[in-house]
C-alpha cells in the first residue's frame, strides 16, 4: 500500500515536467513512441511566441525561464496579461 501511494504521488509530481519534455521531443519527426497531439502543437506555437516576446518583454522572459528551470509550474505562461501581450505581438 505504501509503495502504491508513493508511486501515485510521484506520478502526479512528475507529470508536468514529463509533459514538457516529451512535448518538445515531438517537434521532431524522427521521435519514436508517439506523436504531437493538436493541443501540443498549439502549445508549442504559443511557447515559441512567448520566447519571441521575451526578447523585448522582461516579464515574458522571466516567466519562460522560471518554467523552463522548473522553479514554477507552467501557469505563469498562461497568465491573462501575458497571453494578451503574446497575442498583441502576433498581430504585428
Amino acid at each position: 500500500m505504501l509503495a502504491r501511494r508513493f508511486q501515485r504521488r510521484l506520478g502526479k509530481l512528475l507529470s508536468v515536467p514529463w509533459s514538457l519534455a516529451t512535448g518538445e521531443d515531438f517537434r521532431y519527426p524522427e521521435t519514436e513512441g508517439g506523436h504531437a497531439t493538436p493541443v501540443m502543437r498549439v502549445l508549442q506555437r504559443y511557447v515559441d511566441a512567448v520566447i519571441r516576446l521575451g526578447v523585448s518583454d522582461a516579464a515574458a522572459y522571466d516567466a519562460f525561464w522560471q518554467v523552463l528551470h522548473m522553479r514554477k509550474q507552467p501557469t505563469p505562461l498562461l497568465a491573462p496579461s501575458l497571453v494578451m501581450r503574446v497575442l498583441a505581438g502576433k498581430r504585428r
